[in-house]
């Protein structure tokens, strides 16, 4: 993962969607772009994680303070982001085998009684 600044020229509109924030129990996330809007030219990408908005923390904001936060910049917009790394897609078949396996692999730990209590294994029926 890594972490990039961006500094949008105002004024709104600034091209992306979030999602997320302290009262869904999620981090704010560019959730869409708009095809050649400013955030999409300056290569934000959904999934990034807003770590700040214009110098102030966005750990710990709601989705509506973050969006008053954004609604507040007119001159520029400067945030900071985070990027996971890219995993390459995976074809659907290779997908839908790994997890026939992977179902095989936890049910053959379940029949010799190796468990987790971090796992949720009620969800996981063996054949």
């Amino acid at each position: 993962m890594s972490n990039y600044t961006v500094s949008l020229a105002g004024p709104a509109p600034w091209g992306f969607r979030l999602q997320g924030g302290k009262d869904f129990n999620m981090p704010l996330t560019i959730s869409s772009l708009k095809d050649g809007g400013k955030a999409s030219q300056a290569h934000v990408r959904i999934g990034d994680v807003v770590l700040s908005i214009d110098g102030i923390s966005a750990h710990g904001m709601t989705h509506l303070e973050a969006q008053n936060k954004i609604k507040g910049c007119t001159g520029s917009l400067n945030m900071t982001l985070q990027r996971f790394l890219h995993i390459p897609r995976m074809p659907l078949c290779c997908l839908m085998s790994f997890s026939v396996y992977a179902t095989s692999a936890i049910c053959l730990l379940l029949r010799h009684g190796i468990t987790s209590a971090k796992l949720n294994w009620d969800l996981i029926s063996c054949p």
